[in-house]
Parts: C-alpha cells; structure tokens; sequence
C-alpha cells in the first residue's frame, strides 16, 4: 500500500481509547472523510458512508477535504501515483476543487517540481484558499526543500506567498487570519498569523514541548484552536524501543488552546495515528480520525466516542447539511 509522502505527518498510535458518555447538544450536518479510495461523505448521526469524489486515475491518493464558507464547494488534494517525468520520478500532489455534491471536478493548481507537495487547503473566503507548497531548492552542493505558505485564486490558481518554513495551517471564520505551526530551534510553534505573513501572536509556545503539532483547527466562533499534537516527555518512553506494530513515529492527542495564546490542554488521549480532526457546526464537538477509530470529542465534558472506523492517515471535515 502507498502512503502519502509527507514525513513530517507520519505517525502512528500506540493505544487506544474508546470513552462513553453524552453531549450536550445534538451535533448536526455531515463529515467528509478521506479513505485510500477516495473522499466519503456520512451523517454525523448516521454510519453509512457515501463515496462522493473519487480520483481520475487509479491509485491516486485524495486527501484533505475541506469546505468552502459558503458550503457550495470543496477543495482537496490530489496526489496521482508515482510516474516519471523527463527522466525523474514524480510522486508530487496538487490542489483541486470540486462541486458540494461531488460534481465539476477541477484542477486548480500542478505542483510545479517533481516530488513537491500540495496539501492542507484551508479556505479564507470563497475564491481563495490557503495552503502549503513545498518548494524543492537544489544547487550542486544540496538540495533544499522549503514548505511555504501560499494563497490560491481558486479560479486562476495563481499564487501568492504567505510565509514560508511552515508544516501544517488551519484558517479562522474570519478568514483574516491563519493558525500555522512553524519550526524553530527550540522546537513546533503555533502561531496565528495574519493573510501577509504578519505574526499576530504566538498560541502556543515552543516551550510547551508539544512536537510534532498537526491539523490546527479553530473553532467555529475563533475563540480557540484545536490541533493534534505529542507531548515530548511521553512519547520518549513511549517508542525508545523503535517502531512495532506499524508505529512510524510518536503518537498524537488531542490539544485545545485559546486562539489568544496561553496554555495548551489535552482534550482526547488518544494516542493516535496522525489524527486528523474537525470542529462540528456548534463548537461543542471535535471529530478525529485517526488510524484506528473516527472518534466524537465532547469538548463540554469531555466524553469520548468511537464512532467509526478509521483511515490510514486520512484527514476530516465537517460541512453543514445538504
């Protein structure tokens, strides 16, 4: 089986955790789930699942769905099976956009190298999305590879930097702002940034240890920010034996901070592959897909359900009802 390559994401769970317990409010709309066959679309509320976007190409990769504010549309990566291009081989991915319902699939933008990565699109209004771009730099000496973030025109697809030295980025309601973690020496940073590159303020702080951080998520109103992350301490006792059972790095949770800054706390111990997540339409639920389970997070109480199956790094988002 071909897994998606982007190193940094590659981790894999160690334990499981299936908690019990009741909401406050009943969650609504739907979640778009990208499977190894393509990008499925299931009630909350319901199990059955629908294949609603499949690749042109067998074999190809579909990955991170995400939903336009206006809900007419979803963009999504593409990543085709490996080729070679002129002599190179090419396993690279690119950003499409397809219709709500599925229809009118459309390339936007073709990674432009062999081997670079589109991925993570995250929408700031209706014809624009923001998303990382790996740049591959090479000289004779070495070769360099840069992730930036880049703003799409999903009509032209043309392309305008953000920032770059950037691994992953979830965009606010607003759409005036970013959450991208960034890389330092001290270690992952969360940083909520402004549509020019301006850093805003820092949410959460290269001390707090957390690394790799993934998947920032902020909250329907922009109050908080969801992510997934490993907490450094732990996962050095956990994997010093080296990888087993499928591990192919540290295990990931589920962290909560205010978009404002301040400190981190972990919502969903699940010690997860690479867990993807989404906030639901209220702002009381988090849902995350991991490689063993889709799980219901209840931010209010902290319930935790295991309502799915999982996907192997597979990513999710929540869309209103259609």
């Amino acid at each position: 089986m071909r897994a998606p390559l982007l190193a940094l994401l590659l981790i894999a769970p160690l334990a499981l955790l299936a908690g019990c317990g009741g909401g406050t409010s009943a969650p609504s709309g739907t979640l778009l789930i990208s499977r190894i066959d393509g990008i499925y679309e299931r009630g909350i509320d319901a199990p059955e699942e629908t294949l609603l976007i499949t690749g042109d190409e067998p074999d190809a990769f579909l990955l991170d769905p995400a939903v336009s504010p206006d809900g007419n549309r979803i963009a999504y990566i593409v990543q085709p099976p490996p080729r070679v291009v002129d002599g190179r081989y090419d396993s690279g991915s690119d950003l499409w956009v397809a219709n709500r319902d599925g229809s009118g699939r459309r390339l936007v933008y073709a990674h432009a190298q062999p081997n670079a990565l589109t991925r993570f699109p995250a929408w700031t209004d209706d014809g624009h999305v923001a998303v990382i771009v790996q740049e591959i730099i090479e000289t004779e000496q070495l070769t360099e590879v840069v992730y930036t973030v880049q703003l799409a025109d999903m009509e032209t697809g043309e392309l305008r930097l953000i920032v770059e030295h950037a691994l992953s980025l979830g965009a606010a309601p607003s759409g005036a702002e970013l959450a991208i973690v960034r890389h330092s020496e001290a270690g992952e940073t969360l940083q909520v940034m402004a549509l020019d590159g301006t850093m805003l303020r820092e949410a959460v702080a290269a001390a707090e240890g957390l690394m790799p951080i993934a998947f920032p998520r902020f909250s329907p109103d922009g109050s908080r920010i969801a992510f997934a992350a490993s907490d450094a301490p732990l996962v050095t006792a956990r994997v010093r034996g080296g990888a087993r059972n499928g591990i192919d790095g540290p295990p990931q949770d589920v962290w909560l901070v205010d978009a404002a800054g301040g400190t981190p706390r972990r919502i969903a111990d699940l010690k997860e592959d690479s867990p993807g997540l989404t906030w639901d339409g209220s702002g009381e639920h988090v849902y995350v897909l991991g490689g063993l389970g889709l799980y219901d997070v209840n931010v209010t109480n902290g319930a935790i359900v295991r309502v799915g199956d999982g996907a192997f790094h597979g990513q999710i988002a929540w869309a209103p009802g259609r």
